[in-house]
């Protein structure tokens, strides 16, 4: 299906932990809700 949605992230921060809410880095605050796929490095 070429209709898939993918959010892709990265965390290149050194050392540095990711926040505790991580709903905006997702980014599940925002857009329609249909992702398909996550893809975090």
């Amino acid at each position: 299906d070429a209709n898939r949605k993918l959010h892709i992230i990265t965390w290149n921060v050194g050392s540095a932990a990711p926040p505790d809410d991580i709903t905006a880095l997702l980014g599940l605050n925002v857009g329609d809700g249909n992702t398909d796929m996550y893809i975090i490095g």
